[in-house]
């Protein structure tokens, strides 16, 4: 069995579990427009358990805030996980060429790159990166903070997902998205308590159901431009 055959096996069987009671609560129910599809790229080769690991974390994080993620592992040569899209301007990554947000996890970045940031988000990405998440830097912030790489990778594809989604590089006074991770933080995330607020997981499953919706109005009008000829 190919390696992302195993990933997506694996997953299938950690969002069953996500459906148990955990110590943070239940997950909310979800619906099929609540679904985020993610391209996971391990650019970085890290440990195929680590990475599974820390998507499973992500995954019961999402469940919590009625957001159920279908994890997809194409080709590590695809053209998406190599080309980087720094516009500004809003705009939207679920449509009919980009359905499924692109994250990607490196080795290492320059000293200087990104002010030695776990990873960066670019929400507003026309094609190709979403996410990019650094290795190192969180293989050294999880030995500092003495939990397990997972631990750390989990929260910082969450946290930088979670700007995606909230179409926004701001952050939150608490939970997930807040700006600065300390020690009760990295204790919260080790026993799985990790959790976007209310308003943010309200605001995620809003714009995915809005992505949905335009998605199939675009299908509808080029439809209907086909059928009219025009």
């Amino acid at each position: 069995m190919s390696n992302a055959c195993r990933f997506r096996q694996l997953l299938g069987v950690f969002a069953a579990a996500i459906m148990c009671a955990e110590a943070g609560g239940k997950p909310k129910q979800t619906n099929p427009e609540n679904t985020l599809c993610v391209h996971f790229y391990n650019l970085a080769a890290v440990p195929s358990e680590t990475a599974q690991r820390a998507t499973f974390r992500v995954a019961t994080v999402f469940a919590r805030a009625g957001i159920r993620t279908a994890w997809e592992q194409p080709p590590i040569g695809s053209e998406e996980a190599h080309v980087l899209d720094l516009n500004d301007s809003v705009g939207s990554f679920r449509s009919n060429q980009r359905p499924c947000l692109v994250v990607v996890m490196v080795a290492n970045l320059p000293a200087g790159a990104y002010h030695g940031a776990l990873g960066f988000a670019v929400p507003h990405a026309r094609f190709g990166i979403h996410v990019e998440l650094v290795y190192r830097r969180i293989e050294l912030q999880a030995q500092r903070a003495g939990v397990a790489d997972d631990v750390v990778l989990a929260y910082a594809m969450a946290h930088e997902i979670g700007h995606v989604l909230l179409d926004s590089s701001d952050h939150s006074p608490a939970g997930i998205m807040r700006g600065r991770a300390d020690v009760e933080t990295w204790q919260m995330a080790s026993l799985g308590r990790m959790q976007f607020l209310p308003e943010e997981a309200k605001q995620m499953r809003n714009r995915l159901v809005l992505q949905k919706q335009l998605t199939v109005r675009k299908h509808e009008t080029i439809s209907t431009r086909q059928i009219g000829g025009g």
